[in-house]
């Protein structure tokens, strides 16, 4: 099987969002178009949107209802775009809805055949319970 580069960015993009939902802990965001969670905790990374793929129509308006959710819930959220989200100019309507980029993420990937050679300093031993 042949992946390519698109559809590597976009693995590497939404590897951020690929928690499933753990009752009590995390939520799926639950807003069409987007991938994403929703925690108890207030911090950008514990609530995470991205993967958007929003009409040009549709876009302003989930971008609204998305910060409408965590300013309701005086919590911080985070929201990750990558080169595949759409409309394209979603970098510009998150910028025009008040969020600014905090910090720019890079992504690597290598073949699945790539030798990885053990550390010799790492040992496994079994432990007895108490």
């Amino acid at each position: 099987m042949t992946v390519s580069d698109p559809e590597l960015v976009d693995a590497i993009a939404s590897s951020l969002l690929m928690y499933p939902p753990v009752p009590g802990l995390t939520e799926a965001i639950g807003i069409p178009g987007l991938q994403g969670r929703a925690t108890k905790l207030s911090h950008p990374l514990a609530n995470l949107v991205g993967s958007a793929r929003l009409s040009e129509r549709d876009a302003d308006a989930t971008i609204t209802k998305v910060k409408g959710r965590f300013v309701a819930e005086k919590k911080a959220f985070g929201w990750v775009t990558a080169p595949g989200d759409t409309p394209r100019d979603l970098e510009r309507r998150l910028g025009a809805a008040g969020l600014q980029p905090i910090a720019h993420l890079a992504g690597m990937a290598a073949s699945v055949d790539l030798p990885v050679p053990p550390n010799p300093e790492v040992r496994i031993r079994e432990v007895t319970p108490l």
